[in-house]
């Protein structure tokens, strides 16, 4: 773990600006924590708290949150002895919240300095807009340069891609709370693999969507994670649940062609092995420096003949 010589403590400034609450689950995260909580705390905004909930960690994370909240009376820390995953303890992190704005991060990623001071100014010039994203760079646990990753800036952009991909990043949204329902539920369990695609499709009911043009994230890209080993077949049948709910419940409309590739998408990864689905996926999302794992084309054949036939 590497701990960064340049940290300064910021005196905290509680004028007219808005408070930004930004929620951090955490697990296991000790090697890329203390780098994330300081490129928090260097933000050039600075009216912000943290709640960091560790999610039952067993490695040194809740010590490094510890040690950190010595420095940083911003940072507030809850602890779950049991670990119950990123939509459980974002919940319960959100209800300790105060701030009109809420934004997301992820204890393993890190922010440039002028990202909560881009968006809380793009949010209170444009009150109709509820979630704002950014552009976002994928780097390497060593926090080498991957890939730059694109997103839509414009809401109709973006609600055009919801249905075949991740239209914002979460670890990089601010959300607007005062166009929220007080009662209204952040992350639905039933959808816990893909909790943040389920939120923002019922966020988009109460405003616009909105991606700032600028670089806002450096994602930490982790090649064996459970995503992308175990999981990404579940992950991608339950996005294609959201997406027919998003249709059938909120009524969202789109055009034929986005509707085919929804279709598409769905019968590709019912029919493709789960070693090809993100693969093909990164391809198609113009991610291609990944290193994609190796795959026996014979045995994908025969895995396809036999689904068709």
């Amino acid at each position: 773990m590497k701990q960064s010589k340049t940290y300064n403590l910021q005196p905290i400034s509680y004028n007219r600006i808005p408070l930004v609450s930004v929620i951090m689950p955490v697990y296991n995260a000790g090697d890329f924590l203390w780098q994330a909580l300081e490129s928090i705390f260097c933000q050039s905004y600075k009216n912000i708290e943290v709640i960091a909930i560790n999610d039952g960690s067993t490695d040194n994370s809740l010590d490094i949150l510890q040690r950190f909240s010595k420095l940083e009376v911003r940072l507030k820390i809850l602890n779950n002895e049991k670990n119950i995953g990123v939509s459980g303890v974002a919940n319960i992190a959100l209800k300790h919240a105060k701030g009109k704005f809420i934004a997301r991060m992820d204890a393993d990623d890190t922010i440039l300095p002028d990202r909560i001071k881009k968006q809380v100014e793009f949010l209170l010039k444009h009150p109709d807009v509820v979630v704002v994203g950014g552009q976002v760079d994928l780097v390497s646990k060593s926090g080498t340069f991957i890939v730059h990753k694109n997103f839509p800036q414009h809401n109709d952009d973006i609600i055009k891609l919801a249905f075949t991909a991740m239209p914002i990043q979460q670890g990089a949204m601010m959300i607007n709370r005062d166009l929220l329902p007080e009662n209204i539920i952040w992350y639905r369990y039933k959808y816990a693999t893909s909790e943040d695609l389920d939120f923002f499709f019922r966020v988009f009911q109460f405003g616009k969507a909105a991606n700032l043009p600028d670089t806002v994230l450096y994602y930490r890209q982790h090649g064996d994670s459970l995503t992308q080993v175990e999981l990404p077949k579940e992950i991608f049948l339950q996005a294609y649940q959201i997406r027919k709910e998003a249709i059938n419940k909120y009524k969202v409309n789109i055009d034929l062609y986005t509707r085919f590739l929804m279709l598409f998408q769905y019968i590709l990864v019912l029919i493709l092995p789960s070693s090809l689905i993100y693969p093909l996926y990164y391809i198609w999302r113009g991610l291609k420096p990944f290193r994609y794992p190796k795959v026996n084309i014979l045995r994908f054949i025969e895995h396809t003949m036999s689904y068709i036939l």
